[in-house]
């Protein structure tokens, strides 16, 4: 069992496609659906800061 901050994909690795992903949430309501695994933080609102807490680990890997 592992945890990777910023896999928003649950690939074990931080891609381009989550920080995609985390972007095109930014301002969403976290209540709604699945959009509560963005909110990186947990400050109760996907912003500029779960954006960036993902890029700063972009590439890492989570191994088995």
């Amino acid at each position: 069992v592992g945890f990777l901050i910023g896999d928003t994909g649950s690939t074990r690795m931080v891609t381009a496609g989550d920080i995609a992903a985390l972007r095109a949430r930014v301002g969403a309501d976290v209540t709604l659906g699945t959009n509560y695994l963005f909110d990186l933080n947990l400050s109760g609102t996907i912003n500029a800061s779960d954006v960036s807490a993902a890029k700063s680990r972009a590439g890492l890997v989570l191994l088995p």
